[in-house]
């Protein structure tokens, strides 16, 4: 509460922002029966493991463990949470994420180094040069350039999007992705 009255009323450049977020931690509060001042976030105002903004915390947060409350501190309604905000923001289960790509030709003109909807598709990017190093299940796709010592491209889908939404980081998402593949390889052996 005091990050988000800090912001909404001190800070001029997105105080509409912040003081409709200071709303909705108000109206969170009454829908889960507690004081606003229970609910302890970041800086930023972001809340829980998952640091859902008060609106997402409205919008998104689900009771996962059935106990009567949507606590985002809890493993059990945190992690149902991020998935509920994924799956209501177009989450294609089964859908590919991203896989790296080599590019040729005029194929590096198509590069977005910030997150925009899939607009391609994957004929449309080979027909410029850029060739996916692995199968990509996504009927739209992205050319994505990570900028660094050096450069990658990667080809991602739908699903990469999803992720963009939720940070919109490039960097991030790809993080997100690539700890994901990691975690899915040494549990299943995938």
């Amino acid at each position: 509460m005091q990050a988000l009255t800090t912001l909404g009323f001190d800070y001029p450049k997105r105080g509409d922002f912040y003081r409709k977020e200071l709303e909705q931690l108000f109206l969170l509060s009454r829908e889960e029966k507690v004081r606003p001042a229970i609910f302890n976030g970041s800086y930023a105002g972001a809340m829980g493991l998952g640091q859902f903004i008060s609106s997402s915390y409205r919008n998104y947060a689900v009771d996962g463990n059935r106990d009567g409350k949507r606590d985002l501190w809890n493993p059990q309604d945190a992690i149902p949470s991020v998935a509920n905000y994924f799956a209501r923001n177009g989450w294609k289960r089964g859908g590919g994420v991203a896989v790296p790509a080599a590019v040729s030709g005029g194929g590096a003109g198509l590069a977005e180094t910030t997150p925009k909807k899939p607009s391609r598709t994957l004929g449309e990017l080979a027909n410029a040069g850029v060739r996916p190093q692995a199968r990509l299940n996504s009927a739209r796709v992205s050319l994505l350039k990570l900028e660094g010592s050096t450069d990658e491209y990667w080809v991602g889908g739908e699903n990469f999007y999803v992720i963009t939404r939720y940070n919109a980081n490039l960097k991030y998402a790809m993080a997100v992705h690539q700890l994901a593949q990691a975690i899915r390889q040494r549990k299943f052996g995938l």
